[in-house]
């Protein structure tokens, strides 16, 4: 089970951007939907780690949300605040070390100990294994790439370290965007055609690809499932 607690940024000097957020995340897959928890907290639970993945891009796309991603067991009840478990104490220790200064983006994600890795035969090997394996922290580079991708993908807390920065990637090409990108890709990501999105924001269809291209927004499609994938592997029960 994957949840996600956040916590707005700079709340005590500000306005209250719950409301904004829970707009921001309604659409999103969800075993329980994302709500207000205490003051300015949200909490939710996904549907399943691409949901989880969707859920914290939009708030990074937002700004100003430390965002915790907790993988664990968890029981749910009829709302998250309500609901207990690993997970939800895992989303607490997420949040809050989003919070510090020992991640280069204000998202973090804690796992359980789920008692081994995934075999390399599942969909998440190939690619996926090189770079879960490659990114894990304390863990050396050995071999080749076709090497590492015949190893397991590692769980719990020790995936938990590789498949973070991979997430931190995605959100820094997020949050990167300027609004004129964004206008561009959100248009696009509905299907519209290049062409079609240039006369919708009277610019070229030059500009739009030119857009397309520095957003990096095929990449990010690419790899998001890659990396929704080494997210559910995280709990290896």
């Amino acid at each position: 089970m994957l949840v996600i607690t956040a916590d707005q940024e700079g709340s005590r000097h500000g306005v209250d951007r719950v409301p904004e957020a829970l707009d921001v995340l309604e659409g999103v897959p969800v075993l329980l939907p994302f709500v207000r928890t205490v003051g300015d907290e949200l909490q939710g639970v996904p549907e399943d780690a691409a949901a989880a993945l969707e859920a914290c891009l939009r708030l990074v796309r937002l700004g100003g949300w430390s965002i915790g991603v907790g993988v664990g067991p968890g029981r749910l009840a009829s709302t998250a605040p309500e609901s207990a478990g690993e997970a939800f104490v895992r989303a607490r220790a997420a949040v809050e070390r989003a919070k510090g200064r020992t991640v280069p983006l204000p998202l973090a994600i804690e796992a359980a100990p789920s008692g081994g890795g995934v075999g390399p035969d599942a969909d998440v090997a190939g690619t996926a294994g090189v770079a879960g394996t490659a990114g894990a922290r304390g863990r050396a580079e050995r071999g080749s790439a076709e090497g590492l991708a015949g190893r397991e993908v590692p769980t719990g807390p020790a995936g938990a370290a590789a498949v973070e920065p991979l997430v931190h990637l995605l959100a820094a090409v997020v949050a990167a965007r300027s609004d004129t990108a964004w206008r561009v890709l959100d248009l696009l990501a509905t299907g519209t055609t290049g062409v079609e999105v240039a006369r919708e924001l009277a610019i070229s269809p030059q500009a739009v690809s030119k857009h397309r291209r520095a957003a990096l927004w095929d990449t990010e499609q690419a790899a998001r499932p890659v990396v929704a994938r080494l997210l559910a592997a995280l709990d290896g029960r």
